[in-house]
């Protein structure tokens, strides 16, 4: 049974005065190799802080990522928080502001508590405040699935933050705006399953059971043709792109064979007609970049 590498995030938070989300765990952008997940937690966390249902989590090192500009509300209140805590100092500015208590135009002061993100206004008051960009301090976070011979099994990590949230972070089939993320291709190989076990396949198959430089031979009778998948590769709809790879061990008859080598194929998927062929060009050559995608 193939993987199904996860980027979705189901976050239940408590929310600190302010209302700005003390904990955050989302994909780390990237190509990466093997099946396991490259993670962000922020702000940066403790390991007895973190567990997994299934399969298992380690925290990495400490960096610094950027957040964009953008605006925030005040609704009849006089504070508001920045998206992400803050790790350097943004520029803040109140575009406009009206009295909570008679609407009048007003120009409030603005102050920002770079420790915990809370902005604080001069009054109560209807407001548009806008920040620069920034940046903010995450932790890698790397998970690694249950494997059970060739299950791979994706679970769930719970992290807390005293005093009181957690986040859940349901690992599962990546997604983009609410879609699927789109498979560019796969790498795949076959194999062939008998009632006494699972065998590479024969190069004379179907009719030919037996397999050059070896005595053994594939009893054909009853038999099952399958598909092994080594590598995928996937781009989100804004041409980010990934590729997964899973370890796919030799079969018998070649068990311990260093003269022999598994027999791959590229199948390209077939991706949408009104995806723009500049972003699928992107994705392929982000891949094509880390020698990946070839057999």
């Amino acid at each position: 049974m193939t993987a199904r590498v996860t980027a979705h995030t189901v976050a239940r938070f408590v929310e600190p005065s302010g209302g700005s989300p003390l904990l955050l765990i989302e994909p780390d952008p990237g190509a990466y190799l093997g099946i396991d997940v490259h993670l962000l937690i922020s702000p940066p966390a403790v390991a007895e802080s973190i567990v997994a249902d299934v399969g298992q989590v380690r925290l990495k090192s400490i960096k610094e990522i950027d957040v964009t500009q953008g605006i925030l509300e005040v609704s009849g209140s006089n504070t508001c928080s920045l998206p992400r805590l803050p790790a350097t100092r943004p520029l803040l500015n109140v575009l406009f502001a009206f009295d909570a208590a008679t609407g009048a135009v007003i120009h409030p002061t603005v102050r920002l508590n770079i420790l915990t993100g809370l902005i604080t206004l001069s009054k109560n008051c209807y407001a548009a405040v806008s920040y620069g960009s920034y940046k903010t301090r995450v932790q890698e976070l790397l998970y690694t699935p249950l494997v059970e011979g060739f299950s791979v099994t994706y679970g769930v990590i719970a992290a807390f933050r005293k005093p009181a949230t957690m986040v859940i972070y349901q690992v599962e089939l990546p997604t983009f705006n609410g879609q699927n993320d789109l498979e560019i291709y796969r790498i795949t190989s076959p194999a062939i399953t008998t009632p006494t076990g699972e065998f590479e396949k024969p190069p004379g198959f179907p009719t030919d059971g037996s397999y050059p430089g070896k005595t053994f031979v594939l009893n054909l009778d009853v038999y099952l043709q399958t598909k092994r998948v080594h590598e995928i590769g996937r781009m989100r709809p804004d041409g980010f792109a990934y590729v997964t790879r899973f370890y796919v061990p030799v079969l018998d008859p070649y068990i311990g064979d260093l003269a022999y080598s598994i027999t791959k194929t590229l199948e390209e998927s077939t991706l949408p007609n009104d995806l723009p062929s500049n972003l699928v060009l992107k994705a392929k050559d982000y891949i094509a970049s880390r020698q990946l995608g070839v057999i």
